[in-house]
């Protein structure tokens, strides 16, 4: 309703050009969002209890902070605007968190909700990522991970998981979720043949897990993360980024999860958005930081590297443990000579770097006509001109980097 006219209208403007306005639009969105919340919280929804739509308000919590952000951003660029100097940075990031909480937020609302959800032209289908992972397959790739965002929310995906899984030639297929709905979907994910399950965990304790989270549960998260663990069908690794002064005193108690349970807990190096040396030092907790805290407290020992080990994370153990202890560096020790991946999104980029914004477009391929030759093409132009090392800056949101 008016919600959804609010973020139209408000794109409309951005797109012309009028800041301004779209400012000004976004805060109209923003009281059609709180008349939608406080009639969530009031009412009945699809028939069913309120307690079951708590998913739906956390998400209106997440929207709200995109909208304020986008706010502040645009009333930013229209000063900048009214005085000859348009920031196109600033109306670009904009224009993207007004997206995000127009669409896939609500998206995802939706599907807590039990709903249907829907799936945006502007992504690629799941028969055009299949076309691209036949042709990956001949240039020797074998293992293939669906992120997101969150891809357990996307209509069909199970589907598309178990058409990846049968292709011949692909050895592994594992996916990266929240674990919102993972609880939900983990027997499906089991018989399918997905075997790698990265979760995400920043917190144990259940108030920071909703603040990091904006508003996530953690009894359901948690839930998830025992079943995945106990079951001998999974190799589960959950990631921990480290914030300095939010939960970096937490290290220890995170790695102790790896004491009686058959996972691995991976520390990820947290990367800020803009240009790394001007972040606050505060917030950048290098990996040897995270290492000298661990052996203060644990008795440490190499881990030893498995079969499911492709990706960057360096590992230890922790004398007699179950799991292991990863380290992934990408801000104080790069790991791009080592790099093994491409990264097709959802909408059809094609990127050699994740830390990169310079993609190749394969939907305009795919939609246009073009040859499984062509595609081959560009594919491997891309994958052998993977660059020696990122960047360090990053200027988009990683929720934008799914696929």
């Amino acid at each position: 309703g008016p919600l959804g006219q609010g973020y139209r209208i408000a794109i409309d403007t951005l797109n012309g050009g009028r800041v301004g306005i779209g400012a000004q639009m976004i805060g109209i969105a923003g009281g059609a969002l709180q008349a939608a919340t406080a009639y969530v919280r009031e009412r009945r929804q699809f028939g069913k209890p309120l307690a079951e739509f708590q998913g739906i308000q956390w998400k209106f919590a997440e929207m709200e902070t995109s909208l304020r952000a986008a706010q502040l951003l645009l009333y930013k660029a229209a000063v900048a605007a009214d005085r000859g100097l348009p920031d196109a940075q600033d109306t670009a990031i904009a224009k993207y968190l007004c997206n995000k909480a127009g669409f896939e937020v609500a998206n995802e609302a939706m599907q807590i909700a039990g709903g249907a959800g829907f799936s945006s032209p502007e992504n690629l289908t799941f028969d055009e990522m299949l076309r691209m992972v036949r042709l990956s397959l001949r240039l020797g790739f074998t293992d293939f991970r669906v992120t997101g965002g969150e891809p357990l929310l996307r209509p069909g995906v199970l589907g598309f998981l178990e058409d990846l899984v049968k292709l011949e030639g692909v050895r592994r297929v594992a996916i990266t979720t929240n674990g919102h709905l993972l609880g939900r979907h983990l027997e499906d994910l089991g018989r399918i043949g997905v075997r790698s399950i990265n979760l995400s965990v920043d917190s144990l304790r259940p108030d920071r897990f909703r603040e990091l989270s904006r508003g996530g549960d953690p009894a359901v998260v948690w839930d998830a993360m025992e079943r995945a663990a106990a079951d001998p069908r999974f190799s589960l690794k959950v990631n921990a980024v480290v914030l300095g002064g939010m939960n970096d005193d937490e290290i220890e108690d995170l790695a102790a999860l790896t004491l009686a349970r058959d996972l691995d807990v991976r520390f990820i190096e947290y990367m800020p958005f803009g240009y790394w040396e001007e972040a606050a030092p505060r917030q950048l907790v290098p990996a040897s930081e995270i290492l000298r805290r661990l052996r203060a407290r644990f008795d440490l020992e190499p881990g030893e590297s498995g079969e499911m080990d492709t990706g960057p994370a360096e590992y230890v153990r922790i004398r007699g443990a179950r799991g292991r202890i990863g380290l992934i560096q990408p801000v104080s020790d790069k790991f791009c000579r080592d790099c093994n991946r491409m990264r097709l999104t959802a909408d059809g980029r094609l990127k050699a770097c994740l830390l990169i914004e310079e993609y190749r477009d394969v939907k305009g391929l795919l939609r246009n006509g073009g040859s499984d030759e062509d595609l081959l093409s560009l594919f491997g132009a891309e994958t052998f001109g993977k660059p020696e090392k990122h960047r360090n800056y990053r200027m988009f949101s990683m929720n934008e980097t799914g696929g």
